[in-house]
């Protein structure tokens, strides 16, 4: 059982709440990677910062969503794969 809630916009703490909403902004809705760690508002910093160097990588979108989907499996995060088969 995972000790983190679920949360949404508005059940986020309020230090979450604007780190939360731009999470919403950029996927159009909250995955529940963000929304769990939303109960923890320096670790949801903390990924959304290293999300951002990521993305700074010479890796194409394509290469960095390969790493991400293949890490996700093989530490076998349920609905991970989900998130990054999309494209």
């Amino acid at each position: 059982m995972n000790p983190f809630p679920v949360h949404s916009l508005e059940t986020a703490p309020p230090e979450s709440k604007p780190l939360v909403a731009s999470v919403e902004a950029r996927f159009g809705f909250l995955p529940n990677v963000y929304a769990q760690l939303a109960e923890a508002p320096a670790v949801l910093d903390a990924l959304l910062q290293l999300s951002a160097i990521f993305s700074r990588t010479t890796l194409t979108e394509r290469h960095r969503h390969l790493l991400l989907l293949t890490s996700s499996v093989g530490l076998a995060r349920p609905g991970a794969g989900a998130r990054h088969s999309a494209e």
